[in-house]
């Protein structure tokens, strides 16, 4: 490849008129010139490959959405197959898969795409390939998307889009969005276009603000702005920086007839809202007033949240705690391994627990995680367990919630959840004798992790307590003693121990996956297969 943008544009050429080219000329003339591609949609059969490598390689991925965008991708499970496989093909196994794809009938190419009109009218859509290529990018993080439509309308809105399942993932990217009003148009795009751009210009300075207005005269067709003012600038720049709820207050303070005024008020009061006074339900299961938390014997918890809390950590919280379950000890005593005389396993002793706890109902997804520890939102896989993860990185997660929330998070002992687990009966897995009925383990995963709550739970409506990925605890592994034992957890660190893994993962044996079976891993290591769940201790 001899050339690299930085900047590419998408677009459906049907549906776009002039606009595409329109931004085009405003990004060449605004210090990104000979920077910026943008596609030619192409409904030959061929499909020009410098186009993907500019999509693998560009910083910053501009979609321009219309209502009619998208109104005739098919949405059936031929077609959304079809378009995942043919856009994760290396570059030249794309090209020979078009090329075959091209000497087939026009029937045998509806056929296989899953074409829902015409076999006469059948081709492949380029656009939704190039989009959906840039989505995979976007979940390694290697690219910037960013979205522009029109405002929303009755007959229209973004949010709401109906989309297939390979493209779902686009409204997940905040869009920018402009008036098709002669006076407006482009008016509201170009400062949070700049903000959002990972791309930086080659020049600065009067000359370049001289031309970028130019170019806005163009673009809105000899409509201009006798006034492009710093204020409009500085306002949607102020606008993108909130975070918390005293930002979006502070900002209706300081901006109170603004455009953004508004959606900070809807931000404030839904922060408020899920903020509740100070009162968070746990275990609570959607129920939602405290009446009816109480009828349903939810514990309620009073929170003192953190200023610094964001909208996405505020929305993971309630989540996790709607999905924390209380595990009742009842001061009662149960045996805590396994007959073997050759393991850590062994031998069977009595525990006692004294206090009741809570543990979530799902090990913690990548959703969570990343909305809790990099306030952001994940595209694909949100419901499969976070992996990957070292022991200090399970107890970084644990004290941001405790920083956010004043409440006692913590990993599980390994007496914690090995009674979480068992209930005190006697299954061989957590919450049944049947392997395949509770676990994703080597027998059945197929060697990959799968979305957390697919199987059955445990008594205590425990999901994936044995498989799918194996779960952190706070101990440090060492040999049982045959006594019974009150609240145990080995916390001090010898020269040879690691920490305590249980569950068993995706990749487990049936042997291994035993609920009383022991692992260790270091404690400063990461693995595919090893993720955690959490607990929250009673005051």
């Amino acid at each position: 490849m001899n050339k690299v943008y930085d900047i590419f544009i998408s677009y459906r050429k049907k549906v776009s008129g002039d606009k595409p080219e329109l931004l085009w000329q405003i990004l060449e003339s605004s210090g990104f010139k000979g920077h910026v591609s943008f596609d030619k949609d192409n409904l030959t059969g061929r499909f020009n490959s410098e186009l993907l490598k500019r999509v693998d390689y560009c910083k910053d991925f501009i979609v321009l959405i219309f209502p009619e965008t998208f109104c005739n991708c098919s949405s059936n499970k031929t077609a959304c197959e079809f378009y995942k496989n043919l856009t994760k093909l290396p570059i030249d196994s794309f090209i020979a898969e078009v090329k075959r794809l091209g000497s087939l009938s026009q029937c045998d190419l509806a056929k296989e795409i899953g074409w829902e009109g015409d076999p006469l009218d059948a081709h492949i859509d380029y656009m939704r390939i190039e989009v959906d290529r840039a989505l995979i990018r976007a979940e390694k993080e290697k690219i910037n998307i960013i979205p522009i439509t029109i405002l929303s309308t009755d007959h229209y809105s973004f949010s709401q889009l109906q989309l297939p399942d390979d493209l779902k993932a686009i409204k997940d990217f905040q869009a920018i969005f402009y008036s098709e009003s002669s006076e407006e148009r482009f008016n509201r795009v170009l400062p949070d276009l700049f903000k959002r751009l990972h791309s930086k210009p080659k020049s600065t300075g009067i000359k370049v603000l001289s031309v970028l207005l130019f170019a806005i005269i163009i673009c809105i067709g000899g409509f201009y702005f006798v006034n492009y003012s710093r204020y409009i600038q500085e306002v949607n720049i102020r606008f993108n920086e909130c975070v918390t709820q005293s930002d979006y207050e502070n900002f209706i303070q300081v901006y109170p007839k603004s455009d953004k005024a508004r959606q900070c008020k809807d931000s404030v009061a839904l922060m408020k809202s899920l903020k509740n006074n100070g009162c968070a339900y746990v275990n609570n299961a959607g129920v939602g007033t405290v009446d009816a938390a109480v009828k349903e014997n939810n514990t309620i918890k009073d929170i003192i949240w953190s200023p610094n809390i964001s909208l996405n950590q505020l929305r993971a919280v309630i989540d996790i705690l709607n999905r924390m379950m209380e595990i009742e000890v009842r001061d009662s005593t149960f045996i805590m391994g396994q007959e073997d005389d050759i393991s850590y396993d062994a031998p069977p002793h009595h525990v006692k627990l004294t206090e009741n706890f809570h543990m979530c109902q799902y090990e913690i997804t990548r959703k969570w995680w990343y909305a809790i520890m990099k306030d952001s939102l994940v595209t694909t896989k949100r419901n499969y367990p976070i992996s990957d993860v070292t022991w200090d990185d399970a107890i970084s997660f644990t004290e941001k919630l405790m920083e956010l929330t004043r409440l006692k998070f913590s990993l599980p002992t390994e007496a914690q959840w090995e009674w979480a687990a068992t209930s005190g009966l006697n299954y061989t897995y957590s919450g049944s004798s049947d392997a395949n009925s509770v676990a994703w383990y080597a027998s059945n995963s197929d060697g990959r992790l799968h979305e957390v709550g697919q199987l059955s739970p445990n008594p205590h409506q425990l999901y994936d307590m044995s498989g799918n990925v194996a779960e952190w605890c706070m101990d440090y592994m060492s040999k049982y003693k045959n006594s019974t034992v009150i609240d145990p957890v080995v916390l001090k660190k010898d020269k040879t121990n690691g920490k305590i893994v249980r569950g068993g993962s995706m990749l487990t044996n049936k042997r291994d996956l035993n609920v009383r079976h022991r692992a260790v891993q270091s404690e400063y290591e990461s693995n595919m297969n090893i993720g955690f769940r959490i607990v929250l201790i009673n005051d």
